[in-house]
């Protein structure tokens, strides 16, 4: 890392805002829009498909080969007849054996073993694929139908499959990874299913074909903004628990170098106003006032407290270093808790949401086209009226090492809404999700890491949008 005399604000040259719109992203959204309402026109006319020389794709021109590379896939065994003596399948390898045709052992491609996770469980399997092939994976899922993906969270997988846990059967461009992997650094993303207990799980949906997708999930990167929800969180609990109210007057910095607050001068404001402006406007200048009113070491300890256990405060908002430190899986724990959990009361959790982004554009773009696109049909203005998102996005470009580095990433909790029969009549449930991506201490042009990251966020919800939207036809 260079080191420099600069004040911190001039190593950051500009903060990534919490996904503001550029007139590129209006203008592709614009097509869209356009693009589906044709082809609802052709809906409505029974034109849709069978046109000849008309095709409809997913949104994006689909290359033309997938990107090699070792690919995992995690399975947990789910016991099931033999399809000629109706007996359960014993052993796990025999199961797998028989499934792929062949001992994967006398692969040396192919690897399979047995994982261990901290909740002891002890039917987990890992399949790992070195250079797979262009639909290899996808075919291998295909012929695994009696395994399912793994429900446990952090599998310690074998030195040679950690951080390339990919689990759903999906084409190659339809793989975070493929676009991550077009830029430079290191990237990550995680999907992870929650399913609701036991006891409150009446008349509940069917577990959605994906249950844990991920790459990287455990890697500590740099999170900029995104690391505000622990800021968020801690606030909401102080006044959960008293006796800091919303209505307390916070100081609040009035100027800033660069990106990077400057303490001097204050003006008072209302904390509910405070923590508003920083999640939803990205505010440092509110971030550092949060800081300095609760203490960086109580924050700190907060995160400690809820499992986030390669979670670190370092440095002020917007000041970019030392680093802050933050782990996908620590991301998922917090909003986990915050929103699932009993950490708050239904008011105050209602209150936190209320207070930070709650929308996630490459989500509200992906609904709609798959809806046309993958099931010919509009969205159900029920689906729109129960889908629930809580989000905070960041990023910096930091000068370190002699050059120019980009980092992006985000994490959030996102409800999407699924159609059940309960006691013969149609209800709503829910499917509910943490999720995260980043892109860590990239050297690639800046619009070549924001398409990525980008287009991996898209992809990384197409497959759990398209089997919620399937439950409405």
């Amino acid at each position: 890392m260079m080191i420099s005399l600069a004040s911190p604000a001039a190593l950051v040259r500009r903060r990534w805002p919490a996904f503001m719109t550029t007139n590129t992203e209006r203008g592709l959204t614009m097509m869209k829009s356009l693009a589906a309402t044709l082809a609802l026109s052709l809906l409505a006319t029974g034109q849709f498909g069978g046109h000849a020389g008309l095709a409809f794709g997913q949104g994006r021109e689909t290359p033309s080969s997938g990107h090699p590379g070792t690919q995992t896939i995690v399975v947990k065994l789910r016991p099931q007849p033999h399809p000629h003596t109706q007996s359960i399948a014993a052993q796990p390898l025999d199961q797998v054996t028989d499934l792929l045709g062949g001992d994967p052992k006398s692969n040396s491609r192919i690897r399979f073993g047995p994982l261990a996770t901290d909740a002891g469980d002890s039917d987990l399997y890992y399949l790992s694929i070195e250079n797979a092939r262009t639909g290899e994976v996808e075919q291998l899922l295909e012929r695994l139908n009696s395994l399912e993906v793994v429900e446990s969270a952090d599998p310690q997988l074998p030195p040679e499959a950690i951080g390339q846990v990919e689990m759903a059967s999906l084409s190659p461009s339809s793989n975070p990874n493929y676009y991550l992997d077009s830029v430079s650094g290191t990237k990550g993303f995680m999907l992870k299913y929650l399913p609701f207990p036991p006891t409150i799980n009446f008349c509940s949906s069917s577990s959605p074909g994906v249950v844990f997708w991920a790459s990287k999930w455990s890697t500590v990167f740099e999170p900029a903004s995104t690391i505000k929800i622990l800021h968020h969180v801690h606030a909401m609990l102080q006044v959960q628990n008293g006796p800091p109210q919303l209505t307390d007057m916070v100081p609040v910095p009035i100027l800033q170098d660069g990106s990077c607050p400057i303490s001097f001068w204050t003006l008072d404001e209302q904390l509910e106003t405070v923590l508003s402006k920083m999640m939803w406007q990205s505010d440092n200048r509110r971030t550092d006032a949060v800081r300095a009113r609760f203490g960086q070491g109580a924050i700190n300890a907060t995160a400690q407290s809820l499992g986030m256990n390669n979670t670190l405060l370092q440095h002020k908002p917007g000041c970019g270093l030392p680093h802050n430190q933050l782990t996908l899986t620590d991301a998922g724990k917090i909003y986990e808790q915050a929103f699932t959990g009993d950490l708050f009361t239904a008011a105050n959790r209602a209150k936190l949401n209320e207070l930070m982004p709650n929308l996630l554009g490459e989500l509200n773009d992906l609904i709609p086209w798959e809806a046309v696109f993958t099931h010919q049909m509009a969205v159900p203005q029920e689906f729109w009226d129960n889908l629930k998102v809580a989000n905070k996005a960041g990023g910096y470009t930091l000068w370190e090492d002699g050059g120019w580095k980009i980092y992006r990433s985000i994490a959030g909790y996102v409800e999407l809404p699924v159609r059940v029969t309960c006691l013969g009549k149609p209800a709503i449930r829910k499917r509910r999700y943490v999720y995260g991506v980043f892109i860590d201490k990239s050297a690639s042009p800046e619009s070549d890491v924001n398409d990525a990251f980008s287009q991996a966020i898209t992809e990384l919800w197409r497959q759990a949008v398209r089997d919620a939207l399937a439950t409405f036809k």
